[in-house]
């Protein structure tokens, strides 16, 4: 009997360790954080136009998955999300219409025209007298008044006009002889300018001594 009960016992512990030792040992998973690059695309047909990030935080009891959208790489949050949790970045695509060649153009050809109507403004034109007329008249004059002063008859007006024509025609020796006259006519009533005039004109007759008297009072009359 006691041979019996042995026996069972050895049995019972041999297949108790069999059983143990065929458990496969279990392993421990962890993700680490995930950070995809986006998919190669063909830039001739398609391009990204963003990108979408999902965040997914595994806790013990529940978790949180928080998403956003963000126009380049390098707006995505870099921050380590730690064990167990994952980041996935997908790009979003769109379709580019390939550009169309315009068609060449002539530039000149494709100016319009503008024509404008000529219009004609007619210009007003003031007509004045030739200036050869007006000096025949004044020599006319000098040589009317010359004559009335030969014959005796004599004014101021007559005296300054005739003296200042010979003086500025350089005709000094003519111009002296009626000046003369002006100075014996109304010596204290002509301004200084007819002294400076008179002295000039007597030293081209010679008299100088004359001259510097009337040089003398030329310079006082005009302080």
């Amino acid at each position: 009997m006691k041979n019996y009960v042995l026996l069972f016992i050895v049995i019972f512990f041999s297949s108790g360790f069999a059983q143990k030792s065929n458990k496969a040992p279990t392993a421990n998973k962890k993700t680490e954080n995930a950070q995809p690059t986006p998919e190669k695309t063909s830039t001739e047909e398609v391009a990204v136009v963003a990108y979408a990030v999902e965040e997914k935080i595994n806790m013990k009891f529940g978790g949180r998955t928080t998403t956003y959208a963000v126009s380049s790489l390098d707006l995505v949050d870099k921050n380590d999300l730690g064990p167990d949790n994952t980041r996935v970045i997908k790009p979003k695509y769109v379709k580019v219409k390939p550009k169309e060649e315009l068609p060449v153009v002539d530039k000149l050809s494709s100016v319009p025209v503008v024509t404008t109507p000529t219009v004609i403004i007619p210009v007003k034109v003031d007509q004045t007298v030739p200036n050869g007329k007006l000096l025949y008249t004044k020599i006319k004059i000098i040589e009317n008044y010359e004559r009335v002063l030969e014959k005796g008859y004599k004014t101021e007006e007559m005296l300054v006009a005739v003296a200042d024509y010979r003086f500025f025609e350089d005709d000094l020796v003519t111009a002296a002889k009626w000046y003369t006259q002006l100075f014996e006519y109304c010596p204290d009533e002509l301004e200084a300018v007819y002294f400076y005039r008179y002295a000039k004109s007597l030293e081209c007759v010679g008299q100088i001594e004359k001259a510097k008297q009337m040089m003398a009072l030329y310079q006082i009359k005009k302080m």
